[in-house]
């Protein structure tokens, strides 16, 4: 009896790790991307591109704690702001691998000095321009793919 006893706690506590990519993939879905079309494409293998590599990698391994995370890496004009924020129903671990795809897809997608990427479960934002203290937001917001743009008041 106390064997199986055993086996029982064991299945039930190795079941749900096994199952837990499944659910981590099926949240992580990307809702919208915005690279912003009043900025220059950045060039490649400059201070500024290096420097937004770095500061994915930072946002991915520091947001997950807090789920909000905003810092810069560089200086002058190769500084680049960047904020990640997750969802507040999510933990720390879907934060951190929703933050790492996004940073990763953003990326992918956007050679611009300025753009966002929406997942369902996180945001990821950098800039070249401290946008950390402003008091008026953009209006960006995700739309079935598409950004519309609501002008503050």
């Amino acid at each position: 009896m106390k064997k199986e006893y055993i086996h029982s706690v064991l299945a039930f506590l190795i079941i749900p790790l096994l199952m837990r990519p499944h659910i981590l993939a099926a949240g992580d879905s990307l809702l919208s991307t915005f690279c912003e079309d009043n900025f220059e494409n950045y060039v490649l293998n400059i201070p500024f591109e290096n420097n937004l590599k770095l500061l994915l990698e930072s946002l991915s391994s520091s947001t997950w704690a807090t789920g909000f995370n905003n810092t810069f890496v560089g200086e002058g004009r190769d500084r680049v702001y960047g904020q990640a924020l997750c969802r507040g129903d999510v933990n720390s671990t879907v934060c951190r691998i929703c933050i790492e795809n996004a940073s990763k897809e953003i990326l992918k997608q956007c050679k611009r000095e300025d753009a966002i990427i929406w997942f369902d479960l996180c945001q990821v934002h950098y800039s070249f321009q401290n946008f950390f203290s402003l008091m008026v937001y953009a209006g960006k917001y995700p739309n079935n793919n598409h950004v519309s743009y609501r002008n503050a008041e």
